[in-house]
């Protein structure tokens, strides 16, 4: 499997990823799956967000509460380009 290492920017995934953390990115894995963390371009924008596949298509959440769901429709869901599905982070302690 491909996998790439990717710095994960921000504080939307916080607590499950936190700023300036590493996050490993398997680039074979790019079919969204429910539940699941991934890399996505949207309309040119880096997200790291977990997935969540609605009737009307999907919404892109940030664990950090602050952020807000963005929700698209098929149409949009069916423009976004997957880089690949984050399976592991790493942090220094």
């Amino acid at each position: 499997a491909r996998r790439q290492r990717q710095m994960c920017i921000r504080d939307s995934m916080y607590p499950t990823l936190k700023d300036g953390e590493e996050i490993i990115v398997d680039r074979s894995k790019k079919e969204l799956k429910d539940g699941k963390i991934f890399v996505l371009n949207n309309e040119g924008a880096m997200l790291v967000k977990k997935v969540q596949i609605t009737y009307n298509g999907i919404t892109l959440i940030s664990q950090n509460t602050e952020y807000a769901p963005i929700e698209l429709n098929a149409e949009q869901a069916n423009n976004l380009i997957v880089i690949g599905q984050v399976v592991r982070g790493y942090r220094d302690f």
